[in-house]
């Protein structure tokens, strides 16, 4: 009986030590990033595929001193809200680590210089996401596959 209480006084200290984390000597520039940005999506969105789609609407901004700075325009601010939550922030710090083998940290804004839904241009209808999953039954699917709900809907330019 008392090898079996030296035993259990002995897991806990053996678990409670974390490893620490890698550090990596190199440096990024912001063409670097950017000519790896697709990559990491299809990296993370293996990791977390909500986390990964919310970065899709990021746009890389900046890279000074190991600090990523990425930008979301004001109408796409549930996404930042999303990413800029602590165990989002840091899911998404350690796989940019792991990913670009290099110590960033990363930092999110909202880019004040793009147009919040078009402003300065006329109003375009807005699409219901509710009536975009009633009209398409792959989308709807998705949904179910994913417990997911639509929360925004960005246009994509050609």
């Amino acid at each position: 009986v008392d090898a079996g209480t030296v035993k259990a006084a002995a897991k806990p200290a053996e678990t409670s030590v974390a490893p620490p984390a890698p550090s990596y000597s190199r440096t990024l520039n912001i063409a670097q990033v950017r000519a790896g940005w697709e990559n990491f999506l299809t990296f993370f969105r293996k990791k977390s595929a909500m986390l990964a789609s919310q970065l899709s609407m990021a746009e890389v901004g900046s890279v000074k001193e190991d600090r990523l700075e990425l930008r979301f325009s004001p109408s796409e601010e549930a996404s930042m809200q999303l990413v800029t939550k602590p165990e989002a922030s840091k899911s998404i710090q350690d796989a940019l680590r792991e990913h670009f083998q290099a110590n960033l940290q990363v930092r999110f804004d909202i880019d004040e210089a793009k147009p919040a839904n078009g402003s300065g241009k006329e109003k375009q209808p807005a699409v219901d996401p509710k009536d975009l999953v009633k009209q398409s039954p792959r989308l709807k699917s998705l949904l179910a596959k994913v417990d997911g709900e639509i929360i925004g809907i960005k246009k994509v330019d050609d």
